[in-house]
């Protein structure tokens, strides 16, 4: 996840649409400042990343499902400097990942449903925490572990609280 997000500007937010202009709930990619993007898509219990968009390299295996695909572009500005990552203690499930500016007022909570990437924006981490709660029904507050990256030691945290 540090390659993918630690110190990244993003500048939008960009959805698939198939053929017919169905939004695809499984995959979401953020776009950086240097256009590049940090794409993530969810099949199962854990998340896999990429740097490629389906038409540079198809990482999703996304056309052996779908003959076209479009981008969906909405603007969404802010400079991470507050990453998050959520998991399920039991499961060793990746449950969600939650970025933000220092202050938190601009942030992206990416849920790993099963089958969908569920994103809410402009959310503090309280906020956050309620949100995965609500929408993971197997998972109790215990059972919830988050870790912090830490800009100062540069190590993954683990937030207990």
């Amino acid at each position: 996840m540090d390659f993918y997000l630690s110190n990244k500007q993003i500048t939008s937010l960009l959805y698939l649409q198939d053929q017919d202009h169905h939004r695809l709930a499984d995959v979401v990619f953020l776009q950086t400042n240097n256009q590049q993007v940090i794409g993530m898509f969810i099949d199962g219990v854990n998340p896999f990343f990429t740097s490629y968009l389906p038409d540079q390299r198809d990482d999703f295996n996304l056309f052996a499902t779908y003959e076209k695909l479009s981008i969906q572009s909405v603007p969404y500005i802010f400079c991470i400097e507050k990453v998050y990552s959520f998991h399920h203690r039991l499961y060793h499930e990746h449950l969600a990942i939650y970025v933000s500016n220092k202050q938190e007022k601009q942030s992206i909570l990416i849920l790993f449903l099963q089958d969908e990437c569920y994103i809410k924006t402009d959310i503090s981490y309280e906020q956050c925490k309620e949100i995965i709660l609500q929408n993971i029904k197997h998972t109790s507050k215990d059972e919830l572990c988050c870790y912090h990256r830490d800009i100062v030691s540069n190590d993954w945290i683990e937030i207990t609280d």
